[in-house]
């Protein structure tokens, strides 16, 4: 009985994460970042960032945040984040003439 049992639920955590893979490509958008030297200095002290240097060989960067918590703090700053960034899109767009419908993601 208790072989069943263990074999049932050594299935079902299989299938459960099995689900859980991301299958296929993120259809995300962004722009390839082709300049490796934009004359800004390193940041950081512990732990030092060279924004000069290429991240993901200049490709966008998707990045996907799971919580369980529905107040977690980062929620509230990602959402923040994606209003400015799509502010500054949108800025970005009207100086140029080309105001469109499509949210920045």
């Amino acid at each position: 009985m208790w072989k069943k049992l263990v074999t049932v639920v050594l299935v079902l955590m299989v299938v459960s994460l099995a689900a859980c893979s991301s299958g296929g490509s993120s259809t995300g958008s962004g722009k390839k970042d082709t300049k490796k030297d934009k004359g800004l200095d390193p940041i950081g002290q512990t732990v030092k960032y060279d924004p000069n240097h290429l991240v993901n060989k200049g490709e966008p960067i998707d990045i996907e945040y799971w919580t369980w918590v529905d107040n977690d703090p980062a929620i509230a700053l990602a959402k923040n984040m994606k209003k400015h960034i799509q502010m500054s899109r949108s800025k970005q767009l009207s100086s140029l003439g080309m105001i469109s419908g499509r949210s920045c993601h």
